[in-house]
């Protein structure tokens, strides 16, 4: 799965018209949030797999009646699928011998997201924007309904999440050991935390190769999802 930029940038350009874009976006983010409401038993997941095969897809649409938030978690599953096969997954094979296949699975995610926010500015002010806008009180409590039998508390995860998927200076090391201690704290593969040496090391190895090819994928991306 890619993390939210590529989320936004790509639902951006794909979702229907008429919906109201705040609800549409954090469509977008709810299945990602599912991550941490869930109750760590409910979870089945693997590392190669984490976030293309969300769980009970169904149940979590009939968690939420707004018609535009729910345009945004099927836009949200429809991205999901096809970057995490065709992008996510090459790069976890490709430098799965670098470090554990997790590590490398949510560092390439938010590499593409601090690579994506360098070149395409719109987004980043979009995102920002969003971000500020968005009742995290109301739509906490929504979480909290969807998830009754999660301990944590919706409004702090929503919270958590937005604070995450900030782009701005996203691919610095201070940015990247922060989420990267964020995310370790949430995620079922505690023991997969690298040393800060390691996440740097993965860090410049990552930029380097994300750079090269991320442009043209996401032209082919908005190509390919607009057929379906």
């Amino acid at each position: 799965m890619p993390s939210a930029g590529v989320h936004f940038y790509l639902a951006n350009r794909l979702g229907k018209k008429g919906l109201d874009r705040d609800k549409f976006f954090l469509g977008n983010l709810l299945p990602d949030m599912e991550h941490v409401m869930r109750p760590r038993e409910e979870l089945k997941i693997s590392p190669l797999h984490w976030g293309s095969e969300h769980w009970e897809r169904k149940r979590l649409l009939e968690s939420f009646k707004d018609k535009s938030i729910r345009e945004g978690i099927k836009m949200h599953f429809l991205v999901d699928d096809y970057v995490h096969y065709h992008y996510v997954l090459p790069k976890i094979k490709k430098f799965r011998k670098k470090g554990r296949s997790e590590v490398i699975h949510y560092l390439t995610e938010i590499v593409m997201d601090g690579v994506l926010g360098k070149k395409d500015k719109k987004t980043v002010e979009f995102f920002e924007g969003f971000r500020k806008r968005i009742d995290v009180e109301k739509y906490g409590k929504e979480l909290e309904k969807a998830f009754p039998k999660s301990k944590h508390s919706g409004k702090r995860v929503l919270r958590v999440n937005l604070e995450v998927l900030r782009l701005k200076n996203y691919t610095s090391f201070w940015r990247m050991n922060k989420v990267k201690k964020i995310i370790v704290k949430y995620n079922p593969f505690k023991e997969a935390e690298p040393s800060n040496l390691r996440l740097f090391y993965l860090i410049l190895l990552l930029k380097r190769e994300i750079k090269k090819d991320l442009s043209e994928f996401l032209k082919k991306a908005e190509k390919e999802l607009r057929k379906k």
